[in-house]
């Protein structure tokens, strides 16, 4: 059976593919990319910095207790953050969509835009050393925090579709 990590399991971009619901068989199952590994007989696996938030989603979706296995890597900036991860278990795939995005940042640098490339490298420097030739495809994907500007008045800019043409001021400046 194959395995898939998903990091940021609790996050925003995991979190709207675990709301997104179904009726197959009789059976009500996220759609979606985490639906396509279970209905496909995919092993599930989904890092959180949160033990609860993980909890509290078995509690609004009782499938995922059988299906869906919560870890804690509770720093992923830190290196090795994920080697424990990859060493207690073998993974095909990766998804990585974990991204921290605190809402009260007094360092933007520091607590926003550093993390995502830090978090990012030290998942591939475990999936390097731990994951095997059998790590078929790693899946990266961004944040939302590439494209919000922080100087905006709060709801500024939520009834415009955003392009590529957008990008952060902030991250811009520090690139």
């Amino acid at each position: 059976m194959n395995h898939v990590l998903v990091t940021g399991g609790t996050g925003f971009v995991a979190t709207h593919i675990l709301q997104q619901l179904v009726t197959v068989r009789g059976l009500k199952i996220p759609s979606g990319i985490i639906c396509s590994f279970l209905q496909g007989g995919y092993k599930v696996t989904a890092t959180t910095r949160d033990a609860v938030k993980a909890q509290k989603l078995y509690e609004i979706f009782p499938l995922y207790k059988n299906t869906v296995k919560f870890v804690s890597v509770s720093d992923f900036t830190v290196p090795g953050a994920f080697d424990k991860v990859f060493q207690a278990d073998h993974f095909d795939y990766v998804m990585h969509t974990a991204s921290p995005i605190p809402f009260a940042a007094s360092d933007l640098k520091k607590e926003i835009i550093d993390p995502g490339p830090i978090g990012t490298k030290n998942l591939m420097q475990a999936a390097h050393n731990f994951g095997g030739k059998d790590l078929k495809r790693i899946v990266l994907t961004s944040s939302g925090v590439t494209l919000v500007d922080p100087f905006l008045p709060k709801g500024e800019g939520l009834d415009r579709r955003w392009n590529e043409e957008d990008w952060n001021p902030v991250s811009i400046t520090l690139f």
